[in-house]
């Protein structure tokens, strides 16, 4: 396995982490503004 390999695999893993994180907060601030109202 090369190193391109390597960083291609560790890019698609920290995206998908960004993308699990941001879906979390984004779930929380809708159910705040639900509860807002």
């Amino acid at each position: 396995m090369g190193i391109t390999e390597f960083f291609v695999i560790g890019f698609i893993a920290l995206l998908g982490f960004l993308a699990y994180n941001n879906s979390r907060k984004v779930s929380r601030e809708l159910k705040k503004l639900g509860a807002g109202k």
